[in-house]
């Protein structure tokens, strides 16, 4: 188990379990089982030797309690509002200065990246850090400033609409470049739908 440094204890982890995965026909893809562990428990397993805290954004609490470990469960105090939602419980928990927030679905995390991104944010004065390849975007493997919350509720409350990336313009967004590589590629894998599950398991 790798040590954790001291660069990471200053930020916490929230994973994000709590959508409605329509997609998906109504499953949650946190329990979907991966090469004998679900999902999520995959990725707080690899988040735990890294962070002091993790957090677990779930509005089902009951289903995740036997598989989280040590992770601190909440749900939504907006319910029924996205992915900011989320954020937005994971930052109003934390005893962090900022939290590197992901989706519960990305089997191929990399510790030794996740290291990197933290140091990159700890280096630079801004908000939010989001990696970037050939201009797309990560939004859910990003880190966010706890001082962000009263400008996410503004979002969440405004009738806009709950759309993440109307925060970035708001706030000092900054990006983490990155080239399009296999590796890369593979580090941002989600799970959005039956047949992800299905090659993420070797089934044609």
């Amino acid at each position: 188990m790798l040590a954790v440094s001291n660069v990471v204890r200053r930020l916490s982890a929230v994973v994000l379990a709590g959508g409605r995965n329509a997609r998906m026909g109504g499953l949650d893809k946190g329990l979907a089982p991966v090469q004998g562990e679900p999902l999520a428990v995959r990725v707080l397993r690899i988040l735990a030797p890294l962070f002091e805290e993790v957090i677990l954004v779930t509005n089902q609490p009951g289903q995740y309690r036997p598989l989280a470990g040590s992770a601190v469960l909440i749900g939504d105090l907006f319910p029924g509002r996205g992915p900011l939602a989320g954020i937005h419980a994971g930052l109003a928990r934390t005893g962090g200065e900022a939290a590197f927030c992901l989706a519960c679905d990305m089997p191929y995390l990399s510790a030794d990246f996740i290291r990197r991104q933290t140091e990159a944010y700890l280096a630079r004065d801004c908000d939010v850090l989001l990696p970037r390849v050939r201009g797309e975007i990560e939004p859910l493997h990003a880190i966010y400033r706890k001082t962000l919350l009263d400008a996410i509720e503004r979002i969440l409350t405004d009738g806009q609409g709950y759309s993440i990336r109307r925060l970035y313009p708001l706030v000092r967004t900054e990006y983490l470049e990155l080239e399009a590589s296999s590796e890369v590629v593979r580090m941002f894998t989600n799970v959005n739908e039956p047949g992800d599950l299905d090659a993420l398991r070797g089934r044609p």
